[in-house]
């Protein structure tokens, strides 16, 4: 083992629409956090020139705009943007009209080498109920 983190990362999505915002929970331990890379809309539903404003809320804070897409005009956009440690919860919101919009991007869970199997929390030796006195 070289000492240094190794990172894992797996696709996530999620859809959203003006009827069901969508949440997620980043990880306590800040080990896991999501990164952001798409916004589009999950099918040809949208009216051409409806205006969609997608955006997203941290601990239930002010919604800030991710980006606005436009039926015929922009149907997708790329976005970097991190989610992760110091975050409950993030809701994203679509506003404007009635057809659905993926969020994509993927997951990242950094592995920092600090899980001791030896913690006092995950195993306690002196914890055993041997003793029948």
């Amino acid at each position: 083992m070289s000492g240094y983190p190794s990172t894992v990362t797996q696709f996530w999505a999620t859809e959203v629409s003006e009827k069901a915002p969508r949440e997620y929970e980043p990880d306590a331990d800040g080990d896991l956090s999501l990164q952001l890379t798409g916004v589009a809309f999950a099918s040809a539903d949208a009216k051409k020139g409806e205006a969609y404003v997608v955006s997203m809320a941290a601990d239930d804070g002010e919604p800030f705009t991710l980006c606005i897409l436009r039926a015929g005009v922009c149907d997708q956009v790329c976005v970097d943007v991190m989610v992760g440690a110091g975050n409950e919860k993030v809701t994203f919101f679509v506003k404007g009209g009635s057809a659905k919009v993926h969020i994509t991007g993927y997951e990242v869970l950094e592995d920092n080498g600090d899980d001791d199997l030896d913690d006092d929390d995950d195993f306690d030796e002196d914890d055993d109920d041997d003793d029948d006195d």
